[in-house]
């Protein structure tokens, strides 16, 4: 209750300075976010979606820089179907957009419709004729900018793991399943350097989402909305094509990964190359992703979860992000 009234009063202070009559102002907590705490704000004539960040000296990512500046960028250049960012405080980590009144995608509103209204999302924040407005994004956080940094940290990810869950009580399936990853993965950088010339091609960049797919997104009465972009700013298309079909909330079929693909990237003359990269990187982004599923067992974002849900049952977190990783771990 303390966490509610403290949010409280900085969320007030915040929109005092929009000149909003805050006499019938109501808060109440909305979401499920991992990162975050969210609010629904009411006043007599608006609702706004209040969205705390979190933020520590071991992760100082500027996740509500990227997500507020992205909004900015995307709103002007004409793009309807995000929130309108209204105000942030840095001070607090703290920002306010627009409350979108929407349901939940699920899997069964997926279908080709849909994802090819994702893919042109994708391709009409990246028209050529923004790029200069785009320049005072930052790089979306884990950006794939340079193939051999990538291998290293990957290197690192599983090492970090492979220490933490030796630490925990009854681990013996977390410590098999990351002998596993570690196995498969030695084998998968070997079988990798044949393709490196085309992995290390790298001469475009575009502005990305990140960490998109329909889990982010929101059902309107006429159209999809996407939300949640703390991860955005610039990147390689290739890690954005393989992630949309990684991203394990609501699975789309490699079925779509050309139809999506050559529509996302209308953008660009390059789509085919960009393409064969998508497709000879994908087993290195589901290691990664592997890893990023395995974070429960992470001192450091078990914090992050409980900043966002103090009610959070963290081993049980724990076992059903292993058996997602289980399962992506097959597809590799």
């Amino acid at each position: 209750m303390m966490t509610l009234y403290n949010d409280r009063i900085k969320i007030k202070e915040l929109l005092f300075n929009l000149s909003i009559n805050l006499n019938d102002f109501s808060i109440s907590r909305i979401g499920s976010g991992k990162n975050n705490r969210t609010y629904l704000i009411s006043t007599q004539s608006e609702k706004f979606l209040a969205k705390f960040y979190f933020f520590s000296s071991q992760d100082k990512r500027e996740r509500l820089i990227n997500e507020f500046n992205f909004l900015k960028y995307v709103k002007e250049i004409g793009i309807k179907n995000v929130p309108k960012p209204i105000i942030k405080s840095d001070y607090h980590n703290l920002g306010i957009y627009e409350f979108i009144d929407g349901r939940a995608f699920n899997s069964t509103d997926l279908n080709e419709g849909k994802i090819i209204e994702a893919a042109s999302f994708f391709s009409s924040i990246n028209n050529y004729q923004y790029k200069v407005k785009s320049r005072g994004l930052n790089f979306a956080s884990d950006a794939f900018l340079d193939y051999d940094k990538f291998v290293i940290q990957i290197n690192q990810r599983i090492l970090v793991l492979e220490n933490a869950v030796k630490t925990e009580k009854n681990s013996e399936d977390a410590v098999k399943f990351i002998k596993n990853l570690k196995s498969l993965w030695i084998g998968l950088k070997e079988e990798l350097k044949k393709d490196r010339d085309l992995i290390i091609e790298n001469k475009s960049l575009c502005v990305s989402p990140s960490d998109f797919g329909f889990h982010n997104s929101l059902i309107t009465k006429n159209e999809l909305f996407f939300v949640d972009f703390e991860y955005a700013g610039i990147d390689d298309p290739a890690k954005l094509l393989a992630d949309f079909f990684i991203q394990p909330e609501i699975k789309v079929s490699l079925d779509y990964m050309k139809v999506f693909s050559y529509r996302a990237l209308e953008f660009s003359h390059k789509k085919d190359i960009i393409y064969q990269r998508a497709l000879k990187l994908f087993p290195i982004f589901q290691v990664k992703w592997c890893c990023i599923m395995m974070n429960e067992f992470l001192p450091e974002i078990a914090k992050r979860r409980l900043f966002s849900n103090p009610q959070l049952d963290l081993e049980k977190s724990k076992f059903q992000q292993l058996k997602k990783a289980k399962k992506l771990l097959l597809d590799i």
